[in-house]
């Protein structure tokens, strides 16, 4: 059931969607329980395939494959308010209404909202990266997700690549946000980050991985065709993306790296939670 594959997606995924409105929770009231339940979680599901389109290329919805995720701060307070309203919205459907299943898949659905807002607090969005991963790998991961067949493919990946400059830069300014406020990693973990980095500012766009989809590109596509897009794909790289990716490179290492601190523990986060001894 459609319910349950979105429930379970929750889990898979930690993270414009529809608006919240009055009208909606009339509506809401108005319907059915179970068809209450089924259109928000359909509307949540919506949601976060419009927050995080590399994921729904991965998934093979094809219509996100020109997009980049939006993850600016002012991105990040919308995202809060839209899974207040969905929240919200739990709230209100009758749940006398509701099989023990469909009861079960609510308070699912609902902790797991709850646990994001919670999450939310901390705007962990200021550090958009791992050890081994983050937002950079995202978007690397996100080539293989685009079948790569026809021109449409090929047209809806470079308006993909020519956005990434823009994503590249919010998350610089989601990293400057977290300078100033001390919410960084050690610098062990750093020093494991600059490697993934540094690999992305190339110097020339034959040498990046995004243009990894232009070497070989299937013969069903005209001469003419590939021509035009492998020029046009050189363009976007060394016009705007790969200066990016210089650019948080160049401020990895002069700037993000140098003053941080060597502290493993978590009560060394200016906003971790107290914990109290047993």
């Amino acid at each position: 059931m459609f319910r349950l594959c979105a429930l379970i997606a929750v889990f898979l995924l930690p993270i414009s969607a529809l608006a919240h409105s009055p009208d909606q929770d009339k509506d809401a009231a108005a319907m059915a329980p179970d068809a209450a339940l089924e259109k928000l979680f359909a509307d949540e599901w919506q949601a976060r395939m419009d927050r995080h389109p590399f994921w729904a290329s991965q998934r093979g919805l094809r219509e996100y494959d020109a997009l980049v995720p939006d993850v600016s701060a002012e991105a990040q307070q919308r995202f809060q308010r839209e899974d207040q309203a969905f929240l919200e919205r739990l709230s209100v459907i009758d749940r006398a209404g509701l099989t023990a299943s469909d009861r079960l898949n609510a308070d699912l659905f609902g902790a797991v909202l709850e646990e994001r807002l919670a999450e939310r607090a901390y705007e962990p969005w200021r550090i958009p990266f791992v050890s081994d991963s983050g937002f950079h790998t995202s978007a690397t991961m996100a080539i293989e997700a685009i079948p790569f067949k026809t021109i449409k493919h090929y047209e809806d990946y470079l308006a993909r690549l020519s956005k990434l400059d823009g994503y590249v830069a919010q998350n610089i300014a989601n990293m400057r946000a977290g300078l100033e406020t001390g919410f960084t990693m050690p610098r062990a973990i750093l020093e494991k980050v600059a490697p993934g980095f540094k690999a992305l500012a190339v110097d020339r766009a034959v040498d990046s991985a995004f243009y990894a989809p232009f070497d070989n590109m299937p013969e069903s596509i005209p001469e003419t065709d590939r021509a035009r897009l492998q020029k046009s794909a050189m363009d976007v790289l060394n016009q705007r993306l790969l200066p990016a990716w210089r650019g948080l490179y160049a401020f990895f290492i002069e700037d993000y790296m140098p003053p941080r601190g060597t502290h493993w523990g978590r009560h060394h986060c200016p906003m971790a939670m107290p914990i109290t001894p047993c």
